[in-house]
């Protein structure tokens, strides 16, 4: 038991590394969609005006 205890903590933390590098790319893509969006926004303000 204490074998399968070793090996599930590895796994916790092999997933545990996995979310917080997909939580950081994940926050890097919205963030760079919102970017985009607010230029795409300015540029429509900026031809209707």
């Amino acid at each position: 038991s204490s074998r399968i205890s070793i090996s599930s903590n590895q796994d916790i933390s092999m997933v545990d590394r996995f979310i917080n590098e997909y939580n950081s790319k994940d926050s890097r893509l919205k963030r760079a969609a919102a970017q985009e969006r607010r230029q795409a926004t300015r540029k429509c303000l900026k031809f209707n005006q």
